[in-house]
């Protein structure tokens, strides 16, 4: 309860009432008291005190003069005990204006706290409303304004110095929608600091150190404070935490965790038809007051997967289509067609362009107007890079699949740049496939003498009842000439006629992928949808090394399977023995693996049921779940990477899965085959030479990282 103070005024003439003041008057002595002295560079700036993250009181319209030392005594009374620790001054009605000269500016001399003075200008005073040469952030910043709205917070007597305490640090990575949202440290259920995420849509992280030097990540909760949702207004508060740790202040040795991990429970989620309820591993989105921390009760029965401590995390635009190297180095592309490269441990390669990335765009010199999209990335033995893709004109949409739209494909040297021994020039462009219009990703392998097999769709058909579609499978020698000795002239076409079974013609289809065997055969996989919501239907084939379709493969050459109307494209690896491996969404909404074996022929049908539930309103609750990666190890085991949404604003982290050769979910693997994957988006998996898995892909709550 708060109470404010209110004159009490004695009399002679009730002197018997004397006992019943004094009482009183003691009980005020047990009060604490808080005082700021500040001042407004306008006197229209208002000054919010919180207590614990929590607003008490706003004094409105501060005057004073701040340039002759001049501060208005503003008073507060509670009978909660309180330290300079818990109190935050906060500025709340910044302006500008320059047509007028007004420039609201709140500048704080100090507060003291039942006798005890903390300047704003200590060390240890932390600020998130300071604006320096056209530059804000969050720090301690040894000032007395607040140039935006922002928050002072204070530390106690005993850790003033250094900006906090000298013991155990604590961070954050977090932002606030709005930029009004405060979130409060507690440290074994007891408030220690509280920060204000002043910018909006802008991740920063926040820091507090303490005076106690035996904090563990499990005493940390990290609990938002003041959410508001008002229409009127247009004001809706929320706060996304990302990640927390606890920086030992001896050793620097860190513990953390990510609000996606399967053990760190947020109590303030939002799902769509269930209102506000709690998670486990749900992220770190508080959509009203609530708070993250781990729980010794995990919701989700799911483990997390553990990643490499020895591997660096690569931070970027979202990423995709990893390749793995010589000496285990890892590529990678992004949306704005960098491509990455960085060693076993995740450092960037500086024998790669100095740097460890390229932007292929600049190094193609591509027209102005067209864009590149890189769809798959292979290495070379000695550590050249083979990058496919087509490039589109930018903005001109497509029809069934139609351009404009030109295969390219481009050989980089192991230190970044094109390599003139291929075509001279170190890339082609179109006419290797035969395909001058061609609007599908185009993929792409190495067999074992260093020939380019490449693998596209003429999807060049506006009318989806005209000519059946044709898929090109081309060979290319090392140098980026055709080989004479495969198929007609280096390119093999397969009419979509001549698949066994199929209800087309159809005028759109999706390559899925391409690989080789040791002898040469080159096995591929397409699909294609049906129109107006009908069945996708799957086709797996087998050439020769010569170029012909091995008619002993599935059904005189090709597999085909209807899979189901779910319209995202099924996922296809070749396994070690020289089957297939193909996932898929059923129309149950189950993720569903195929295997076939090196003749074509189906022997195993799993459906993959995610053992990692969420605690949702008290209750587990299984969510909708995509298709993201397959991938094989040289055992044979499959693993399938799925990502999760319950509505809402919540992304929850991925499930990865383990299938055994047999096609025997692993009930080894993590609890029943399921495991948690930290990201909460896409990802792309591939296993490296000592099959320890490599995950590339987007965290959707925050950014994304290799």
């Amino acid at each position: 309860m708060t109470i404010f103070r209110m004159a009490s005024r004695l009399t002679n003439e009730k002197k018997a009432d004397q006992c019943l003041n004094v009482e009183a008057l003691e009980e005020r002595m047990m009060l604490s008291t808080v005082e700021i002295f500040a001042a407004g560079a306008t006197g229209q700036e208002n000054l919010d005190l919180f207590i614990d993250g929590q607003l008490q009181q706003t004094f409105f319209s501060v005057g004073g003069d701040a340039s002759i030392g001049q501060f208005r005594r503003l008073t507060f009374e509670t009978d909660q005990p309180l330290t300079p620790g818990s109190i935050g001054v906060g500025f709340s009605n910044d302006k500008f204006d320059a047509s007028t000269g007004l420039d609201r500016n709140l500048f704080v001399d100090r507060i003291v706290v039942d006798g005890v003075s903390v300047e704003a200008e200590d060390p240890s005073t932390f600020s998130t409303g300071i604006y320096r040469d056209g530059l804000t952030g969050p720090g301690f910043l040894e000032t007395d304004v607040l140039n935006i709205n922002g928050v002072l917070t204070f530390a106690d007597p005993a850790s003033i110095g250094g900006g906090g305490g000298s013991g155990d640090r604590i961070e954050f990575d977090a932002f606030g929608t709005t930029g009004e949202e405060f979130v409060d440290i507690f440290v074994n259920g007891e408030s220690v600091a509280f920060f204000g995420l002043d910018t909006p849509g802008v991740t920063q992280t926040f820091s507090f150190t303490s005076d106690d030097s035996n904090i563990s990540i499990e005493d940390v909760r990290l609990e938002f404070v003041n959410d508001l949702f008002d229409e009127s207004r247009g004001i809706d508060r929320n706060v996304q935490i990302f990640e927390f740790r606890v920086i030992d202040g001896e050793t620097g040795a860190v513990e953390s965790a990510r609000t996606t991990d399967a053990n760190v429970l947020n109590t303030g989620i939002f799902v769509d038809g269930i209102g506000i309820t709690e998670g486990f591993g749900a992220g770190g989105f508080l959509a009203t007051n609530g708070f993250v921390e781990i729980s010794d009760t995990v919701g989700g029965g799911a483990s997390s997967i553990v990643s490499d401590s020895d591997f660096q995390i690569t931070e970027g635009s979202f990423s995709f289509d990893p390749a793995i190297g010589p000496d285990d180095q890892i590529a990678s592309s992004t949306t704005g067609n960098e491509i990455q490269v960085v060693g076993s441990n995740g450092v960037p390669l500086s024998s790669f362009a100095g740097d460890g990335s390229v932007d292929l765009d600049d190094l193609l010199s591509l027209p102005s107007g067209f864009e590149l999209n890189v769809t798959d990335l292979e290495f070379f033995d000695d550590g050249s890079l083979l990058v496919t893709g087509f490039t589109e004109e930018i903005g001109a949409g497509v029809l069934f699949g139609q351009g404009p739209a030109t295969p390219v494909i481009a050989k980089l040297s192991p230190d970044g740049t094109l390599d003139g021994s291929f075509t001279q020039q170190g890339f082609l462009q179109g006419t290797f496939l035969q395909l001058p219009d061609n609007g599908s990703p185009v993929l792409s392998v190495i067999d074992s003498s260093g020939r380019i097999i490449v693998f596209g769709a003429n999807n060049d058909n506006p009318d989806p009842f005209g000519d059946p579609l044709n898929f090109i499978v081309a060979r290319l020698n090392p140098d980026g000439t055709p080989d004479p000795t495969f198929g007609n002239s280096g390119n093999v076409f397969v009419q979509g006629s001549s698949f066994p079974d199929v209800g087309g013609p159809f005028a759109s289809g999706t390559p899925l992928g391409v690989d080789v065997l040791d002898n040469g055969d080159i096995t591929f996989a397409f699909s294609f949808p049906g129109f107006a919501g009908s069945a996708q239907t799957l086709v797996v084939s087998r050439l020769s090394a010569s170029g012909d379709i091995d008619r002993g493969f599935g059904s005189n050459g090709f597999f085909v399977r209807t899979l189901g109307t779910d319209p995202g494209a099924p996922l296809f690896q070749q396994t070690p023995s020289g089957g297939a491996a193909i996932a898929f969404t059923s129309d149950a909404d189950v993720t569903t693996l195929l295997l076939l074996d090196s003749a074509g022929d189906q022997f195993a049908e799993t459906p993959l049921v995610i053992a990692s539930e969420i605690l949702l309103d008290g209750a587990a609750s299984t969510p909708f779940t995509s298709l993201s990666d397959l991938a094989v190890d040289q055992a044979g085991n499959i693993v399938v990477t799925t990502f999760r949404t319950p509505g809402g604003f919540t992304s929850l982290p991925n499930v990865i899965q383990r299938v055994l050769p047999s096609g025997e979910v692993d009930t080894g693997f993590g609890v029943d085959g399921s495991a948690i994957l930290g990201f909460t988006g896409a990802t792309d998996i591939i296993f490296d030479s000592e099959d320890r898995l490599v995950v590339v892909g987007a965290d959707r709550t925050r950014f994304d990282f290799v």
